[in-house]
């Protein structure tokens, strides 16, 4: 058989993946001879702990993203706002991060994106509650941020304030003087309120309340978790009790708070652009429809201006508005290509019981086969 005949052959072998090779004998006809085919070598890639933006690492103070993003995947039992809230997040920040998923029973095995990557707010100093993202971000004395919490905020028809204002004073056990504002809403509806209402259960103060110098606004907890995250207040913005508690202890009277509410945010990170975009509140002029507007918003950025930017992606991700930052300069990743670069992580429960079962001794969740060396 001639060399050329031969390489055809080998490259032939090659291209259809036999588990065969040559085995040439200058006394024999060249003839195929079978082989075992190489191990397969399994490759356990075990998921990472997953971040908690309430337990942060220190960080550079002109940091402009804190977190990564991070998939884990559902248990049949769980809810999205159980998952919310075991990863310090929201209810609304999940509905949007995942689009398509049952909130309330999602499916054993749905992969769930987990929105904890996210632009920090331009202003840095003591308390800066962004109301777009529902989301309180809390700096010390030198402007890094310490941690950030999920927030309640204000429903349509009593949206939270947005402006500067300090911490008036604080109170553990706080007792609930109610407005006569709500105890007529509560009338109205059947439901009527008593003037005050003292510490407990029942209380929607919760157990800590931290009193703004906006009259009648206070940051405090909740008895009614489910609702953190989401509009539903009176104005008053809600943390988790567990975040409540947290924080209570580590705000001076006198700290500053900045009120803000921005749908759209801009981030820069080595070199590339990063745009976020939420959903907008009722009245907003800067989504659907006004997309020359957006486009001219941005513009008056100095980092978009000076940058060639993919004007087709950035409209696909503000009209989406998931809440998580994703690139917009020319020739970066497109949505669904950064969202295959993020991490699996390990759920924050165990394993159900009536899983553990099914589970091999060894749960990979790559195996490749590999040449044997």
């Amino acid at each position: 058989m001639s060399f050329s005949k031969s390489a055809l052959l080998i490259f032939g072998c090659i291209l259809n993946s036999a588990c065969v090779f040559l085995q040439p004998d200058a006394a024999l006809d060249e003839t195929l001879v079978e082989s075992e085919p190489p191990p397969s070598v399994v490759v356990v890639i075990e998921p990472q702990a997953p971040i908690d933006l309430r337990q942060l690492e220190s960080m550079p103070a002109d940091a402009s993203i804190v977190g990564s993003l991070q998939w884990i995947s559902a248990y049949h039992e769980d809810t999205l706002p159980d998952i919310a809230r075991q990863h310090g997040l929201g209810f609304d920040e999940m509905i949007q991060a995942n689009p398509g998923v049952d909130p309330w029973l999602p499916g054993e095995g749905t992969r769930v994106l987990l929105p904890t990557r996210m632009i920090l707010p331009s202003q840095r100093e003591g308390l800066v509650l962004h109301v777009a993202s529902r989301r309180l971000f809390h700096f010390d004395e030198q402007g890094v941020l310490q941690d950030t919490f999920a927030i309640g905020v204000g429903r349509e028809g009593w949206a939270t304030p947005t402006g500067q204002a300090k911490v008036r004073a604080k109170a553990k056990d706080p007792v609930w003087f109610v407005p006569a504002s709500i105890r007529a809403e509560h009338a109205e509806a059947g439901d009527p309120l008593p003037r005050r209402v003292g510490p407990g259960p029942d209380n929607p103060l919760g157990g800590y309340a931290i009193a703004l110098d906006m009259p009648g606004y206070l940051i405090h907890g909740t008895n009614k978790p489910y609702g953190v995250g989401m509009r539903v207040s009176h104005g008053c913005v809600r943390l988790y009790p567990e975040d409540i508690e947290s924080l209570f202890p580590r705000v001076p009277v006198g700290a500053p708070v900045t009120i803000l509410n921005e749908p759209i945010s801009v981030a820069e990170v080595d070199g590339q652009l990063y745009l976020e975009a939420h959903p907008p509140f009722e009245g907003d002029q800067t989504w659907q429809g006004h997309w020359e507007e957006v486009q001219g918003r941005l513009l008056q950025d100095p980092r978009v201006a000076s940058r060639e930017i993919d004007w087709e992606k950035a409209r696909a991700i503000i009209e989406a508005a998931m809440g998580i930052p994703l690139p917009i300069s020319v020739n970066s990743l497109d949505v669904q290509a950064a969202l295959e670069q993020v991490n699996v992580v390990r759920h924050t429960r165990p394993v159900p019981e009536e899983l553990v079962d099914e589970l091999p001794a060894e749960a990979p969740l790559l195996a490749e086969p590999q040449a044997a060396q």
